[in-house]
């Protein structure tokens, strides 16, 4: 009896052992045949990012208020790229009506614009700025400020700085700075929920896809990273036929903007590593 109960338990043993070498065996196939993703916790963004990104930032945004000849107005976001007062913002803020009175953009070739633009920043300083330039390809366009020095006594401005890349993956948190319903400067936090969707087939880049609280006004605002560099170029809202579309907002990426501030001759800083 004694045997046959030592002999039971040896098989036994030996099952359980084979078992559990099988299961260690399966198990390490199933995980080694997957790259398994890790998060450096120096990856991790500060708690206190928008904090980083407002203090850094605030004085180089400015509301864009443009008053057209034809009675019609009006409110964007813009932000300054330069220290003697360079500003981007987006074309459909500064060239949305021609001087005729039309919906139709702005061709200087064939008529005068006959607009005029306000800059009011965070503490309330109002200044005037003239159209330099726009982009034919992107919602983008320059302004520059006129009599700073007049007004305020400082000689210089407070730019902002892009990144040195655009690479942005989905998830990422950035933060914008923007003038929704001509309410004030607002900071915003959005997520990327795509890096890169061409809208249209007549568009010339991907359109960066923002999950957050895009409005009216916000258009021409800097998108940052959590470090406060410029990534992108707030432009629009997606909005279905039927209102059905909320809370998708769109970006234009850093790559474009490099590009027309090139084309345009216009200086900017790039963060370094």
């Amino acid at each position: 009896m004694k045997k046959k109960v030592l002999i039971l338990s040896v098989i036994t043993l030996v099952i359980v052992c084979l078992v559990s070498f099988a299961g260690c065996s399966f198990l390490g196939t199933f995980y080694t045949d997957r790259t398994p993703y890790y998060i450096d916790s120096a990856q991790i963004e500060d708690a206190k990012a928008g904090n980083i990104v407002a203090n850094n930032n605030l004085f180089s945004a400015v509301r864009v208020i443009t008053s057209y000849r034809n009675g019609k107005a009006s409110a964007g976001t813009g932000f300054i790229v330069t220290e003697d007062g360079y500003v981007v913002t987006n074309r459909h803020c500064v060239v949305m009506f021609s001087s005729t009175g039309s919906d139709k953009p702005y061709n200087p070739l064939e008529e005068p614009l006959d607009a005029t633009y306000q800059l009011v920043f965070v503490d309330d300083t109002v200044v005037d700025a003239y159209l330099v330039a726009y982009s034919k390809d992107a919602d983008l366009a320059v302004l520059k400020i006129r009599k700073y020095l007049e007004i305020t006594g400082e000689t210089k401005f407070d730019p902002v700085t892009l990144a040195k890349s655009d690479e942005l993956y989905y998830g990422d948190k950035l933060f914008t700075i923007g003038n929704p319903e001509d309410m004030g400067l607002v900071l915003t936090e959005v997520m990327v929920s795509s890096p890169g969707i061409k809208l249209s087939s007549e568009d010339s880049f991907k359109s960066i896809i923002l999950d957050g609280t895009i409005n009216h006004g916000n258009s021409g605002g800097a998108l940052f990273d959590c470090y406060g560099n410029v990534v992108g170029v707030v432009y629009a809202r997606v909005e279905g036929s039927n209102e059905d579309a909320y809370g998708i907002g769109c970006g234009i990426p850093l790559s474009e903007l490099k590009s027309f501030l090139d084309e345009v001759k216009v200086s900017y800083t790039v963060a370094s590593e």
